[in-house]
């Protein structure tokens, strides 16, 4: 049997501090929301994901690595890893 799914939609406004939660720096709430809007946080999440902590035995955590700006998350996506 398929179990049903639960959760609720965030607002844009709940992404922000859900992202602010896992140590996520933002310092332009402003231009973050606007990124949110525009490209969505499903798709930003690919270029968060290497800033994510990993935890002993080798799980990817909800939280970033300490230190990481909003701004390293942006470069990735709009630039791509210089490769």
């Amino acid at each position: 049997m398929v179990e049903a799914y639960t959760k609720s939609p965030l607002t844009f406004e709940q992404q922000l501090q859900q992202l602010k939660d896992h140590g996520l720096i933002i310092e332009n709430d402003d231009f973050a929301l606007s990124q949110l809007r525009t490209i969505s946080y499903y798709r930003l999440s690919a270029y968060w994901h290497p800033f994510r902590k990993i935890e002993q035995g080798g799980t990817i955590a909800d939280d970033f690595e300490e230190g990481t700006h909003f701004d390293e998350v942006m470069t990735l996506a709009v630039c791509g890893t210089g490769n």
